[in-house]
């Protein structure tokens, strides 16, 4: 079995950048507080983000906040690559150098400890560096993939089916276009999915009882009688706090919260994968926040997970998963694309586009390893 391994490995530790690619001996980067320089900037560009994605922003609000995502990202990449070793190299060389070697396809760049946080995709690389005409985002070079956990061991290319898929969805019946979202779940089939399981009767209220019930609900349906092997969900959230905090807003006053997760255990024992398209599921601009996709890692054994640092519109934001979706999973016989290269696919055709959809591949972030890809029986077999 293929074990992926990224093209360039970040990690911070203390005040030292530690660098390693093509299985060299690792380079130190020292930088004092560095931490505090990107976590500051990173906080008012997420919100110069919230602006560009604003469905209800005109058009001149929209552009002031493109400008100011592209200022803050540059100078977010600048404070970050702009570090030098003991002997005068600069980080920004050696993905400069990374770049040039892939020779135009995107590389990968694993960020391992606290600050796989930082909006990655959104630095602005100079065009000395990009090697294009002139300055681009990170995440349309890139493949960035945050190494949280067990995430950084064992991390294998294909997830082997060895029956069918079956797809548990949580969507949140306060969005605009849930009706679009539902629709396009519950017509994806074909001879390598089982019957999509929709978590629906949950109950309002926040007693004892009721958030007990929901927590049984939604057990029930992702362990079985087929165990889930990709979580779905839609619906609004929030990053409250530091560490895996997390609420998610799903029925009509019917919310989940970590700790009720933790409070009734609510876990899931089958390795799976999962595409949480919600605002703020991980981060938003507060450091060391990881939210409901840091939970979805260390509590519901999600080897993979894919979600918005940021706040999204609901509009487009359907839109963007149903297309991720299609490309993802393998329905109606079709093979399954790496999950990296997929967002990396969706987030550069966004980009190509106009009004509040132009950024918002972009904002979103992938835990763990992104050439993870469904494998199904018959696909092995040929």
């Amino acid at each position: 079995m293929a074990v992926w391994r990224a093209d360039l490995t970040l990690r911070l530790e203390d005040d030292v950048v530690i660098v390693t690619r093509d299985n060299q001996d690792p380079t130190f980067f020292h930088a004092p507080n560095y931490e505090n320089h990107v976590a500051g900037v990173s906080g008012p560009l997420l919100e110069a983000m919230n602006v560009a994605l604003d469905g209800k922003a005109n058009d001149k609000e929209r552009q002031r906040a493109e400008r100011e995502v592209r200022r803050l990202g540059l100078e977010l990449f600048e404070g970050v690559f702009g570090v030098a070793d003991g002997s005068g190299n600069r980080l920004e060389d050696t993905l400069r150098s990374i770049l040039e070697m892939q020779g135009g396809h995107p590389p990968t760049i694993g960020i391992e400890g606290q600050w796989y946080l930082l909006p990655w995709e959104l630095m602005r690389v100079p065009t000395e560096v990009s090697l294009r005409a002139q300055e681009a985002y990170l995440g349309e070079l890139s493949i960035v993939a945050g190494l949280v956990g067990p995430q950084r061991l064992g991390l294998t290319m294909d997830y082997e089916i060895e029956d069918k898929l079956q797809l548990v969805s949580i969507v949140g019946d306060q969005l605009k276009f849930v009706s679009d979202e539902i629709g396009h779940i519950n017509q994806l089939n074909g001879p390598n999915l089982h019957p999509i399981r929709l978590v629906r009767g949950l109950r309002g209220g926040r007693s004892v009882e009721r958030r007990s019930q929901n927590c049984e609900i939604i057990g029930q349906l992702l362990r079985g009688p087929v165990p889930a092997n990709f979580l779905h969900g839609a619906f609004h959230s929030s990053t409250p706090a530091a560490g895996d905090a997390f609420e998610i807003h799903i029925e009509k006053r019917a919310t989940l919260t970590s700790n009720d997760c933790r409070q009734f255990r609510l876990r899931v024992d089958e390795p799976n994968i999962a595409f949480f398209n919600s605002c703020q599921g991980i981060s938003m601009n507060r450091w060391r926040a990881g939210g409901l996709a840091l939970h979805a890692v260390t509590r519901w054994n999600s080897e993979v997970v894919v979600t918005s640092l940021c706040k999204i519109d609901d509009e487009q934001a359907a839109a963007f998963s149903q297309r991720f979706l299609d490309r993802i999973l393998p329905v109606n016989g079709t093979i399954a694309e790496p999950i990296g290269l997929a967002l990396y696919h969706e987030r550069c055709r966004t980009l190509t586009e106009q009004g509040p959809t132009k950024l918002l591949g972009l904002s979103y972030r992938l835990l763990g390893c992104p050439a993870r890809r469904f494998s199904m029986p018959n696909e092995m077999a040929a």
